[in-house]
């Protein structure tokens, strides 16, 4: 006589529609670049002159991107609204599509709010956080053992 462990099958088979789900409606070949809440990853890069802010949100326009700066918090926002209207000798059909998401960054002290500067280029947001001048001078001070 042999052993069986005993298996779960209800959980393969959700996780299986949940394929077959995506790879019918073509979320499958489609990119990931947003958490699952539907808000964009985000690359943060550092330079001795700056910070770099880098989202993927492709299919925007440059007018539906908002960007803010309020008390030290940087805000990036994006709002877009489509209407796809199809319609046929024996059908008519109407599609409405709406995204949104926010995003905030507390900005550090050393960050010159007012040099702020962003680029949007084939769905890559890139927004340019240059450091002040005075805290990038290299400042040298000897310090005494008391």
């Amino acid at each position: 006589m042999n052993t069986i462990k005993y298996r779960n099958l209800v959980a393969p088979s959700i996780a299986a529609k949940a394929i077959f789900d995506d790879a019918f409606s073509g979320n499958l070949l489609k990119e990931n670049t947003s958490k699952p809440n539907g808000v964009p990853l985000v690359n943060i890069k550092e330079s001795n002159e700056r910070f770099t802010v880098d989202l993927a949100i492709p299919g925007l326009n440059k007018s539906d991107i908002k960007l803010e700066v309020i008390e030290n918090r940087l805000t990036i926002s994006a709002e877009h609204k489509a209407e796809l209207n199809q319609e046929n000798e024996k059908f008519t059909r109407r599609e409405f599509s709406y995204s949104a998401f926010s995003r905030s960054f507390s900005l550090p002290e050393i960050v010159d709010a007012e040099a702020i500067s962003a680029t949007y280029e084939q769905g890559i947001l890139s927004v340019v956080l240059p450091k002040r001048q005075q805290v990038l001078k290299n400042k040298t001070r000897q310090i005494q053992v008391v």
